[in-house]
């Protein structure tokens, strides 16, 4: 019931954040190709999903982590459907790889498209040797690059198994890993004539990135268990202090 509440909040927000976007792509298509603007529509519209939001209180930390203009392969865990937006709150200019499911979707899907982000094609190697290709042309653009490394929501408020393609395409790209987190508390609603659990308050934390010389030494899977140590344990923390 929860999702539904979401769904209800989000989808209006969306058909709006999709008529603006549209507009922008076609008056800004000739002299943008990177879509930095679209992407600065996207900043301001996702601003308005989750810090103006009745429903909840948002907070965004470790901000000061993040050097302005550098690329980066972001890892956030995936819990609900509000990481989307959320990670917006990141003040960089970003893509998102999305598996091509995804950005078929109706609305969602279509916002994700005009934007220009990555899909993840199902294939063998010809599929890989092309979305590593688009990688790089990204981030040597300056651009970062978001991943859930979960791959799907998880269930639980644990972090599930994390993949391997977000730490291959680091050392790829010769870029530097910045962790994320996302961290939901939630309360207990009267809506709809009964009791549901919605967000309360939503914290997003930029942690310490994993450096260059790090992303070069460490094999992809060394990579992969180290940032997910760094971000379960950070998790953690930040719940230990939220139940304090």
């Amino acid at each position: 019931m929860a999702i539904v509440v979401l769904i209800i909040y989000l989808v209006p927000l969306l058909i709006v954040e999709l008529a603006i976007i549209a507009l922008t792509c076609l008056l800004t298509f000739a002299f943008d190709r990177n879509r930095r603007i679209v992407h600065t529509v996207s900043h301001i519209m996702s601003g308005s999903i989750t810090y103006l939001s009745v429903l909840w209180r948002m907070k965004s930390r470790g901000m000061e982590n993040i050097e302005r203009g550098k690329s980066y392969i972001v890892t956030v865990n995936h819990q609900n459907m509000l990481d989307i937006p959320v990670c917006y709150s990141l003040p960089l200019h970003f893509k998102w790889v999305s598996k091509r499911e995804v950005l078929k979707m109706p609305i969602f899907g279509w916002v994700l498209r005009l934007r220009g982000d990555i899909a993840i094609e199902r294939g063998g190697t010809a599929s890989t040797i092309k979305l590593f290709k688009r990688a790089k042309e990204v981030t040597s653009g300056g651009c970062s690059i978001i991943i859930f490394p979960e791959g799907t929501r998880s269930k639980s408020d644990a972090m599930g198994r994390f993949k391997d393609g977000a730490f291959i395409m680091a050392k790829e790209c010769d870029t530097e890993i910045l962790p994320a987190v996302i961290d939901y508390r939630y309360r207990t609603r009267n809506l709809f004539g009964r009791k549901i659990a919605v967000p309360d308050r939503i914290t997003l934390t930029a942690l310490p990135p994993i450096g260059l010389e790090t992303v070069r030494t460490k094999s992809a899977e060394e990579l992969r268990d180290m940032t997910k140590e760094t971000m379960a344990a950070a998790l953690e923390r930040i719940r230990a202090g939220h139940n304090a």
